[in-house]
């Protein structure tokens, strides 16, 4: 019995020597010296002398939000973020929050940091042509910008390795249409081949509303979209409407490349909702297809409730939120998507350039390692979208594109 009992002291002892979680821990309550394993693990340049200020904290994970502390250090500009029982959700060696620091809210999944009275707003005035050939998937795949869906798994193995599934929200299943296949002023230029590869316009705004409407109005949400056209393909599309003034001299290249090519505008067939679409962003922007005018995001907003009101649906609106990752880690993108209601995001660099595509999921993955008594817990999120490049299912790597491209984005979601 004396045994036993020596024995189960001996490791309670060493339990609590090494930091194991007998008792909850409060994340305000760690010590420099239990910190210093996370920063001795990052191999931080600075050193640190000690905690510097210990700040509250909100931690939005995939299915919960909790309540964690944010800690700063003398002598490194760097910050630990934890939750209790010796969660680490972010080790940063180098910061760019302002000196003074309340109520920051950490969207994990994506890697994103709010803070009281950041605000990212910029009206972007241009978007890229976007080449709607199939060159240029590689690309996208290595850099997270179009993933096949095929490919995903391999992806996370090599560039979240450790990653595992945490959950997913999508629409169930959606049509989706591509900039080619809507574009009637198009461009030729030589390809590494030796051939030509064809140009869409820059007509992914027109595109990523289009993909959005055309769905809602699949599902109809209680008759909701009665109103709306018949979405078969029943409209043969004249090009000339939108070029009323001849603006546009064809004979004339006006690119600094003069093997790019203007091909003549070319008729298509599409249907009454997309015809409308175009009609209504000349509408806001005169010429803007022929001329190769993108609309900026407010205006995109615009397409779509504009669309709506003509034909009687005023109550469709588009709400532009500016701070992406915020917004994809929030209560209201879950919901709209568990309502089937589809979004578009806005890219500004990275492999789309400036650019907008359809959300219609996303998915969350995860990957934990241990520092002696830490656990620390890393997310990576997808998008599922239709880019408007391609064809079909692809992912967008969200978490990947803020740490690389940041950049003034949003998306664009919808109320009805």
């Amino acid at each position: 019995m004396k045994t036993t009992i020596l024995i189960t002291v001996a490791i309670a002892s060493a339990s609590t020597f090494f930091g194991a979680k007998e008792s909850t821990r409060d994340s305000s309550s760690y010590t420099f010296e239990e910190l210093s394993a996370l920063i001795e693990s990052e191999d931080w340049a600075s050193p640190c002398s000690g905690i510097s200020e210990r700040i509250p904290a909100t931690i939005v994970l995939p299915d919960e939000t909790i309540e964690g502390t944010l800690y700063r250090f003398h002598g490194s500009p760097g910050y630990i973020l934890c939750g209790d029982d010796f969660d680490c959700f972010a080790i940063e060696e180098e910061e760019t929050l302002p000196e003074s620091l309340q109520n920051p809210i950490f969207y994990v999944e994506t890697g994103a940091l709010r803070y009281d009275g950041f605000e990212q707003l910029r009206d972007l005035s241009e978007t890229s042509r976007a080449n709607d050939s199939s060159s240029g998937v590689d690309a996208g795949y290595s850099s997270g910008g179009a993933i096949p869906a095929s490919r995903l798994n391999q992806y996370v193995r090599e560039h979240f390795s450790g990653g595992v599934f945490d959950g997913a929200i999508a629409i169930a299943s959606y049509s989706d249409k591509t900039q080619g296949s809507l574009s009637s002023f198009r461009y030729r230029a030589p390809n590494d081949g030796g051939g030509f590869s064809e140009y869409s316009e820059g007509n992914c705004y027109a595109v990523a509303t289009y993909n959005v409407l055309f769905n809602l109005c699949q599902k109809n949400y209680g008759n909701y979209f009665s109103a709306f056209p018949s979405l078969e393909e029943n409209y043969f599309y004249d090009p000339a409407v939108e070029d009323p003034q001849g603006c546009v001299d064809w004979t004339n290249r006006t690119f600094s490349d003069p093997a790019i090519v203007k091909l003549s505008p070319r008729s298509f067939s599409t249907t009454a909702l997309y015809a409308k679409i175009r009609e209504v962003a000349n509408r806001i922007s005169p010429s803007c297809f022929a001329k190769g005018t993108a609309l900026s995001i407010n205006n995109t907003s615009r397409l779509a409730e504009e669309t709506a009101d003509e034909f009687g649906l005023p109550s469709l609106n588009g709400i532009e939120e500016f701070d992406h990752a915020v917004y994809c880690g929030s209560a209201t993108f879950k919901s709209d998507l568990n309502a089937g209601v589809p979004s578009i995001f806005m890219t500004q660099g990275g492999y789309y350039g400036d650019h907008f595509i359809a959300v219609f999921g996303v998915e969350y993955y995860k990957r934990e390692s241990q520092v002696l008594w830490w656990t620390k817990t890393e997310w990576n999120t997808f998008l599922e979208v239709a880019n408007g490049w391609h064809s079909g299912l692809w992912f967008f790597d969200l978490s990947r594109y803020e740490q690389e491209n940041w950049a003034v984005t949003g998306f664009i979601r919808y109320e009805f």
